[in-house]
């Protein structure tokens, strides 16, 4: 069975385990909010979950072009599969974020960006690994 990732892989795990995809993703989407607000992105914290729903929602829809572009590719090299999921899930949500918040310079979306996917690609890839 294979399993898969959240943002811009996540869509593989909403595939293979609905239920479980659903709740990683609303977890993803909680956690990344308090990095939008916690890093002085945005003040409030409703804003924040918004932003973070939009960025996940358009990753997610990466995520499944990309599983579908890649075919058996996509599961057969998990861990760079992984990998590269984090790199365009961090680039699309730092230019989401841009675009929400004026005045924002990409440099310090993506620097916020970055760290709200560290957390949850690390539980990720302990998923992952626990399911490999």
């Amino acid at each position: 069975m294979h399993y898969s990732l959240l943002d811009a892989g996540g869509a593989a795990l909403l595939v293979i385990v609905l239920g479980a995809g659903i709740l990683f993703l609303v977890l993803a989407i909680v956690i990344e909010a308090f990095f939008i607000k916690g890093m002085g992105l945005v003040e409030h914290f409703g804003k924040a979950m918004l932003q973070s729903f939009l960025a996940n929602l358009i990753t997610v829809i990466a995520g499944y072009l990309l599983m579908f572009a890649a075919g058996e590719y996509f599961f057969d090299y998990i861990w760079v599969t992984l990998a590269l999921c984090y790199i365009i899930t961090v680039l699309i949500e730092a230019k989401i974020l841009q675009a929400m918040n004026h005045g924002s310079t990409f440099r310090g979306t993506l620097r916020v960006s970055t760290y709200m996917n560290i957390v949850t690609y690390v539980v990720l890839y302990i998923l992952v690994f626990i399911n490999r």
